[in-house]
């Protein structure tokens, strides 16, 4: 029996979906200071308005983010069949938008006060 593939276009929408789950919260200012969700960056442990800053700030560019996946995710799934490299290829744009998302967090993150 041939295995069920789930194309790369699907598990980029999935992916976009849950980034924009997860950064809801964070946009609207509902998550308080913690260790295990929103961005934790020293700069966000000074201070409760440090905190609820970059959160906010970050949960935008990872809005954006999700907003990439799905467009790429979308013209995966217009495309015709394609070789089997292809998926792979496509998965890999998450991680090669990663370097955009975090450049402008850690620089807004870098110009709040520090104490």
């Amino acid at each position: 029996m041939k295995p069920h593939v789930i194309p790369a276009g699907m598990v980029l929408l999935g992916l976009a979906l849950l980034i924009a789950v997860i950064s809801v919260p964070l946009l609207l200012r509902k998550v308080p200071p913690n260790h295990w969700y929103g961005v934790r960056v020293p700069a966000s442990f000074v201070s409760t308005e440090n905190w609820y800053a970059i959160n906010e700030f970050g949960a935008k560019r990872l809005l954006g983010l999700a907003l990439a996946l799905v467009i790429v995710g979308l013209v995966h799934l217009s495309l015709a069949p394609m070789p089997w490299w292809v998926d792979p290829a496509f998965l890999l744009a998450p991680v090669l938008f990663l370097p955009l998302l975090l450049r402008p967090i850690l620089a807004y993150a870098d110009s709040l006060p520090k104490k």
